[in-house]
């Protein structure tokens, strides 16, 4: 088996100078068609490489083509020395040419340098594409060329780096700055128009549509290194950063730009494939199709760099054996290798990564844009089949799912990649025990499926036992006023607790998965690398230390790929659920039911028309039966888009009646009015909505019983005001219960009075004996947002988290289990370094059982410390969430109602929905990756240090600049977490207040403005967001960069160091956990976001004194919004009295408790109120009436007939279920 490792060696030295011949050969093809196809164009096409040229009077050039002007030059030199060397050179190929390749070479580099100079003075915004594809090519010759060549270097004991292997590395340096432009595009000429004829036109010039992003005009080194961040770090350091600090999105970023250009790869896919109903799939490819395949770029540069540091680490042991026979050039040429790899793979992963977000972002944006303009063309019987939660979870979940899913395209295709590498490094290594290892591979990865299914199982189930909870949650904040007034709080208290507890034992099953999971993923490279090692014993391949360091490095490299696998056959969700269709013209029908409001909203389009013709001419305004009120100021509710006229404005507030309201609310018509207007009257809510109908001076205007919320004083005014006055000469079609205005009207439809013959006197007659009764509810003050907090998080809080399980006792344990685990890790790899020869000899097999037996101990034990870690995780994690969410759900319903008042719905679900399942499932292994982290960089300190403790002399200036940084950074970072979760609710309000008020939105025509803002919301969010993950990528790259040096520094250490002064087998262990350096400096990177609300509003009863007397019916009649129902809140105290007392029945109501009072009490609220369930759950939910009972109260409600017509059609919701 030696001579087989052997011979496989001599084999790769064969096959060098073969493959230098095979590259010079393509080299030479591709410099042909470089040559021919540019000479091929300019004869066509007289060199018109982009049509989309801009003319100017003047040009500014930025550092990008500074630099390619810089680069072709250097390249253009490299080549011009090369020829003048090409007698001197030889590295062991033999390729006979009848002409030097270096003539091509300097041929197509001017030609180069001829095409820039064009492109400068024709003043093409980007490169020619032919120039970009000659740069991508040249880059993959020129690292081909130098990875050969410093193989030869490394590998031969006799060669050393020449003047010539010098200009091929500082060539690859120029060649890889070509190819960030390439990919770039842009030339960075700079293009001002000094025209004078355009502002006398427009008054004003149009700013560049990049002006305001400093992203968007970055400069190329401003882009590699993040640095043109900076401006907003010297603010946020200085002061906390608001919204409006943070700058705006590139336009390729914002949300008009992504949503025209999605609708566009829609459109382009619907005619393609000839269907109405294309593939979103198809048309998420075309949209970002070209960002995905840079990612995919960067991620396979960072894949293969990060290959490099396992490959090299059997080298440098060897070196370190044969300092004095190869020479400190071959050392530092090795260390420079592990420098140059570290430097490209932290600029390649972090620019991965951050575009893998970005095009995340951009996907967001395009679908929520979609999705809301889809919602806004949604009719009434178009959304029978779906509620509006669920509409609002494609926006919010769906969305989120299938962003989230632009992490796993890389993952599916870099797997094959990853795995190869790692074998390939093995192969070169351990020979044919390589192919162990492949197996073993894939028997662990098989092994896997199982476990991660499961544990994808219990996050469905978690998923699905959360949307339960979230939907019961939903309908009682909706339903709060009624559940408090009658008492119930208990009852709904408890559901809640009990759809809690399923949830939570989903998510203790899948904790303890998770701990598991860690379990083997920390234990599946020991036994990959025992199997692996014991066929080499078996086979008699000769181990060394390095060999061995490096199969160990290859081994961590491969866990993420060992678990990625199994994730991924597990992703079934994705396509199974993750996205659903429905169109408008795909409805479900019901019974059919004829009414006065579905003639309304068949004239608006809202209904299917099956027959007949319905023409409408002019404008309509609609008033809908149900309010539509917006969250924004009384002002923006009536105007709707209309731009203000004072006059105008002024006659419709007359005539609506609304200017003795302005006056009682705090900022009169700028008063802010909460989420569905709750802070306002039934009264004030309706004349609001009048009034914007008849501000929009439409030609038509439908009215759905407008006044059927109005007390009948008001309801004659606003009929005598508006109707007969302000739209006189107006067409008018009106719906209506109250016959009193009957007499006023043109032609009335009376199917039933025809039939019964009677006459509207005496109708009308009969009505004037009817009391109209309204009640009021509280006004409120401006209605309260999430605030944001300013500032440093204090440690208390963190304290509070730690500590609130067992007084932090966990902790502990969690702290202890982790050092053990980072102490046997060490003492495994040690074992091993120490333990294998430092040459090739081949092994004994009773000496490498017991090496082997000793590794298996410490591996394992090390793996069952990661498996106490994980499980205190678990518990500490689930029992420290459940008390929050205990805590959060008794304070919720323990609220008053002035609470729910004046905070949105949106901002509590927020709460108890997100923030809940981050606290669930992320908050503690964020917290415990953090320790982690800090344990085992401090660990990688221990074992650098004893191979070079002068490490120390730039460790500790380096970590006080790494200090410095995150210092620096928090501020900021801080403050654009924060802001991207209070921008983030807006998004979804505006969604579910359009979906509520969307037929309104049709009706007056407002779609577009109503989309518009849509827009903005979404922009508002983007901007916080993407400048705080661009913070993130700015402090990784820095930190990473900083890590390298340090390790690049212990590696020149090692090679200055005389021979025998170190152990090279312990070198080595110290290159190979210095390889992961850079990665435990970024994962100590988290964000945290903490929200607060107002607790309470003020009352507005004031020295209100009077006497209730027993069994008798008390009428209360004034005017709407004068403090009528605020009487009746008070009765239950809702609103509890500053001053006085509240006496019923002898018994002081504030010295009683609310379930006492509210329990001996009862209400007819004024909205009506339904909970989804039966018709008995919904009478009677605490049980405590018989069936009788209930059927005498619907008999004496005439309502029974009804119900016995709906059991033949929906049984399981009759009251006997």
């Amino acid at each position: 088996m030696t001579s087989l490792f052997m011979l496989d060696l001599n084999i790769l030295a064969w096959v060098h100078p073969l493959l230098r011949c095979l590259l010079k050969d393509a080299n030479i093809t591709v410099l042909l068609r470089f040559l021919g196809i540019l000479l091929l164009d300019s004869l066509l096409y007289k060199g018109n490489w982009d049509k989309a040229m801009t003319v100017g009077n003047s040009t500014k050039v930025d550092i990008s083509f500074i630099f390619s002007i810089i680069c072709t030059t250097i390249l253009l030199s490299t080549h011009l020395i090369m020829l003048f060397m090409l007698q001197k050179r030889n590295n062991g190929a033999h390729c006979q040419f009848k002409f030097p390749i270096e003539i091509l070479q300097i041929t197509s580099w001017a030609a180069s340098f001829l095409m820039l100079y064009t492109t400068h003075n024709k003043k093409y915004i980007k490169f020619p594409w032919i120039l970009r594809i000659w740069w991508i090519s040249n880059f993959v010759l020129s690292l081909t060329h130098v990875t050969l060549d410093a193989h030869f270097v490394i590998t031969s004991d006799e060669h050393h780096l020449g003047l010539a292997d010098c200009v091929d590395i500082l060539g690859l340096i120029a060649s890889t700055c070509l190819l960030v432009m390439s990919i770039r595009g842009k030339t960075g000429i700079i293009i001002f128009d000094m025209s004078t004829t355009e502002p006398l036109l427009n008054g004003k010039r149009e700013k560049n549509s990049e002006a305001k992003s400093p992203y968007g005009k970055a400069t190329l080194l401003q882009l590699i290194t993040f640095s043109w961040l900076n401006p907003l770090f010297e603010v946020g350091v200085n002061k906390p950063i608001d919204q409006d600090e943070v700058p705006d999105v590139d336009f390729r970023d914002s949300a008009k730009f992504l949503f025209d250009s999605f609708e566009e790869s829609l459109k382009y896919v619907k005619e393609r494939d000839g269907t109405t109903n294309p593939s979103i799939y198809k048309a998420i490819y075309l949209f970002g199709g070209k960002k995905a395949a840079i990612n995919a770029l960067f991620a396979v540069i960072s894949a293969g760099s990060s290959y490099v540091g396992p490959y090299l680490i059997d080298d440098f042991v060897n070196f370190l054996n044969k300092k004095k026979i190869r020479g400190l050039q071959s050392g530092y040429l090795l260390a420079l290798a592990f420098l140059g790899a570290k430097m490209v793979e932290t600029i390649a992963q972090r620019h991965w990564i951050f575009g893998a977000r970005q095009l995340g972002l951009r996907l967001r944006g395009a679908l929520i844009s979609h999705i809301y303009q889809k919602g806004l063309l949604l009719s009434s019987q178009s959304r029978q089949s779906y509620t509006s939660g669920e509409i609002i979870n494609y926006m919010s979940v769906y969305v989120q799912r299938i962003t989230d899913f632009i992490w796993y395209l890389n993952t599916i295709w870099m797997l094959p990649i990853q795995i190869s590498l790692a074998i390939y490094i093995l192969h070169m290594n351990l020979g044919m025990g390589a192919v162990v290892a492949l197996g073993t591979t894939v028997i662990v990865m098989t092994g896997n499926i199982p476990l991660i299914r499961t544990l994808k199982g219990c996050q469905t189930k978690i998923i699905e036992s959360k949307d339960e909870r979230m939907k019961s949650t939903s309908e009682i904040l909706r339903n709060m006023k009624t559940i408090k007034l009658q008492a119930w709080d208990s009852y709904y208290l408890h559901k809640v607790e009990m759809l809690r507890k399923v949830e939570h034992n989903w998510l203790w099953k899948s904790l303890r998965l998770s701990a598991l999971s860690a379990f083997i993923f920390w234990g599946s490279p020991t036994f990959i690398f025992v199997a692996t090692f014991s066929g080499c014993v078996m086979m008699g391949i000769p181990l060394s230390a390095g060999r061995v360091l490096s199969a160990l490095a290859t081994f961590r490299m491969l866990q993420d790929p060992i678990f990625n696998l199994p994730d991924l056959l597990s992703e079934d969700e994705i396509q199974r659920d993750v996205v659903e269709f429905f169109s408008k013209d795909e409805t479900q029908f019901g019974v059919e039911i004829k009414s006065k409001s579905s003639l309304l909203s068949s004239v608006l389009g809202e209904m299917p028309k099956l027959s007949g013709m319905v023409k409408i001419s002019g404008e309509v305004a609609y008033v809908p039966q149900s309010p539509c009120i917006l969250i924004g100021n009384i002002k923006e509710n009536g105007l709707f888009g209309k731009p203000y006229q004072s006059v105008k404005y002024d006659t419709t507030v007359d005539a609506c009646a609304l200017k003795k309201d302005f006056e009682l609310f705090p900022a009169g018509d700028l008063t802010k009015i909460g989420e569905r207007g709750i802070n306002m009257s039934g009264g004030q809510k309706q004349r609001i909505q009048i009034a914007r109908a008849i501000y929009q001076d439409a030609d038509i205007y439908l009215l759905d019983d407008p006044f059927r919320t109005v007390d009948a004083h008001t309801g004659t005014h606003l009929f005598q005001e508006c109707f007969m006055r302000v739209l006189k000469g107006k067409t008018i079609l009106y719906v209506t219960h109250q016959v009193e205005f009957l007499p006023a009207a043109d032609l009335i439809c009376f199917e039933q009075l025809l039939k019964q013959n009677i006459g509207f006197e005496v109708l009308v007659g009969d009505s004037e004996h009817n009391l109209c009764i309204e009640i009021t509810e509280k006004d409120g003050r401006l209605v309260k947002y999430e605030e944001r907090e300013k500032g440093s998080i204090g440690k208390e809080i963190y304290i509070s988290y730690l500590t609130i399980v067992k007084g932090g006792a966990f902790i502990t344990i969690i702290l202890l289990a982790q050092s053990s685990f980072q102490l046997l890790q060490i003492a495994s790899n040690y074992w091993m370094a120490q333990s294998c020869p430092t040459s090739d000899v081949t092994p004994i097999a009773e000496k490498m059982n017991f090496v082997l037996l000793v590794y298996v101990l410490l591996a394992v034990g090390s793996s069952l410390c990661v498996l106490v870690r994980s499980s205190f995780v678990a518990i500490t994690s689930l029992r420290t969430t459940e008390n929050l969410f205990r805590h959060m759900l008794h304070n919720i319903f323990r609220a008053p109602m002035s609470f729910f008042n004046s905070t949105p719905i949106g901002g509590i679900l927020n709460r108890a929905s997100r923030d809940q399942s981050v606290l669930d499932l992320k908050m503690a292994n964020k917290l415990g990756w953090c320790a982690f982290s800090i344990i085992q960089l401090l660990g990688t300190i221990a074992v650098m240090s004893p191979a070079a403790w002068e490490v120390f002399v730039i460790f500790i200036p380096i970590t006080a600049v790494c200090i410095w940084y995150q210092q620096y950074y928090i501020p900021t970072a801080r403050e654009l977490a924060r802001l991207s979760g209070v921008q983030r609710a807006p998004i979804l309000h505006h969604f579910a207040e359009s979906l509520a008020g969307a037929a309104t939105i049709r009706a007056f025509n407002q779609k577009d403005s109503f989309a518009h803002a849509n827009l903005c919301l979404i922009d508002g969010h983007s901007r916080p967001w993407f400048h705080n993950v661009f913070a993130m990528e700015w402090l990784s790259f820095r930190l990473n960069q900083l890590a390298n040096f340090v390790f690049a520094f212990s590696l020149v250490l090692l090679v200055t160091l005389p021979e025998g002064i170190i152990n090279p087998s312990i070198a080595g262990l110290a290159v190979t956990y210095g390889i992961n350096l850079n990665v435990l400096q970024a994962s100590v990177i988290w964000n945290i976001c903490n929200i607060r609300y107002a607790e309470h509003l003020p009352c507005v009863l004031k020295n209100i004194t009077c006497t209730l007397p027993g069994s008798k019916k008390v009428g209360v009649v004034c005017r709407t919004g004068s403090g009528k129902y605020t009487l009746i809140q008070a009765l239950f105290k809702i609103v509890e009295p500053r001053e006085g007392s509240i006496i019923i029945d002898d018994v002081d109501i504030c010295k009683i408790g609310l379930y006492d009072l509210r329990s001996r009490l009862s209400i007819i609220p004024e909205d009506p109120t339904m909970f989804e369930g039966t018709v008995r759950g919904n009478l009677d939910p605490l049980a405590q009436h018989s069936d009788t009972k209930i059927w005498e109260v619907l008999i004496a409600l005439t309502i029974e007939k009804e119900l016995c017509k709906q059991v033949h059609l929906h049984s399981q919701d009759f009251i006997g279920v």
